[in-house]
């Protein structure tokens, strides 16, 4: 969960993927460049950045479905961050939406996703409401952004637990979010995060990937991710356009 509640907006292409193909009757079952150097990058600071200032990215969207071939495009938008409380903690908030439309067997389908992203004021995440089915994400545990960081570097950023409302009654799933840094090239890396998602019976959902280019002076951009059910039925990729 670095930038925004990854899986979530991913399980939204699922949901109307799964639309389009019960209309057509059902079916079957980015790494970087050379380097010549290791930099060292600034990641707390561009993340702190990306959280004040908000940010826009068009996606171009492809894949597979139950073996039919997916494409698309969305445009996701973050809001600059205002003052909020999630939990009891006083902190930061980002609005966060997803428009866009994907086309499965000729079908294309609208696609909506509207959530609010929580953060401590220093950036370390608190979790996340979807706006539309009410699902309450809580961070249980999380680590701060390393400062700094080299290729090879690897890390746990936070564990979470998914909720049906924000009466928390009712469990949906846990989630583990890990780092990597790689190699991209001699002045930047690539901060690759890895999004776990699992049952009540502690099995694999799906893995939500994001990476981002970062420099050593803290610039960041998107750079590629991915979605992936654990039983390989959806693969989703989303480059920017």
């Amino acid at each position: 969960m670095l930038i925004s509640p990854s899986s979530k907006i991913r399980s939204l292409f699922v949901t109307m993927i799964f639309s389009a193909i019960a209309a057509c009757g059902g079916g079957g079952g980015g790494g970087g460049g050379s380097v010549t150097a290791n930099p060292s990058i600034t990641i707390a600071q561009a993340y702190a950045n990306l959280i004040q200032n908000g940010y826009q990215v068009n996606l171009a969207v492809t894949g597979t479905a139950s073996e039919h071939a997916v494409s698309g495009s969305a445009t996701q938008t973050s809001s600059p961050a205002v003052a909020a409380t999630f939990e009891g903690h006083n902190g930061l908030a980002n609005t966060i939406t997803v428009t866009g439309t994907i086309t499965i067997e000729n079908n294309v389908l609208p696609l909506t996703g509207h959530f609010t992203n929580y953060s401590t004021s220093n950036y370390l995440p608190l979790g996340n409401i979807d706006n539309e089915d009410g699902t309450y994400t809580v961070v249980t545990s999380s680590s701060p952004l390393p400062i700094s960081g080299q290729v090879g570097d690897t890390g746990t950023l936070s564990h979470s637990t998914s909720y049906q409302d924000q009466t928390k009654t009712v469990i949906l799933n846990t989630a583990v979010t890990t780092y990597a840094i790689e190699p991209n090239d001699a002045n930047s890396a690539i901060f690759h995060t890895t999004e776990k998602t699992y049952d009540t019976g502690n099995q694999l959902i799906d893995t939500s990937e994001e990476r981002y280019v970062v420099t050593s002076s803290g610039v960041i951009s998107f750079h590629s991710s991915s979605y992936r059910t654990a039983d390989g039925d959806f693969q989703l990729n989303f480059t920017p356009q």
